[in-house]
């Protein structure tokens, strides 16, 4: 398989909790968070039309630069954030319970075939703390690095 770039963020959605209560529970800070029920914005400030459907909340892990297969093993990354959020366990699990959701979105960046298996074992660990994955796939060179 030829080597990659990639990314890694953490995003939660819920209906009705303030964010802040996620970044008390989690000890990260987001890059990104709204309210429910406030009004949209973009992600300088200026305002948009309509009010926030959810709350949001998402956090880069691993950094805000793409980060190469052949240097950091994206396996690895996302035991390490397993092991991070393993003291949140209860906290996540009740915030899915009461209509949450939690993913982890990994952004792919091929330039041909590649592959990345993630073993049963991290996925128990993603299902005991109710985190989805989401994987988009981008073709080509990566446009920023």
């Amino acid at each position: 398989m030829y080597p990659f770039h990639y990314k890694v963020s953490l995003r939660f959605s819920h209906p009705k909790m303030d964010p802040h209560e996620i970044t008390t529970a989690l000890g990260l800070s987001p890059k990104r968070s709204w309210m429910v029920g406030e009004p949209k914005t973009t992600p300088t400030g200026q305002r948009l039309e309509g009010i926030n459907r959810k709350t949001y909340w998402t956090a880069n892990f691993g950094g805000e630069k793409l980060r190469f297969s052949e240097q950091t093993d994206l396996t690895k990354l996302l035991s390490d954030l397993t092991i991070q959020l393993r003291p949140a366990k209860d906290f996540m699990r009740t915030f899915v319970k009461s209509g949450g959701e939690i993913k982890i979105f990994i952004g792919l960046f091929c330039p041909k075939n590649s592959g990345v298996e993630i073993p049963w074992e991290l996925l128990k660990r993603f299902a005991t703390l109710r985190i989805g994955v989401d994987f988009d796939y981008y073709p080509g060179e990566p446009w920023s690095t």
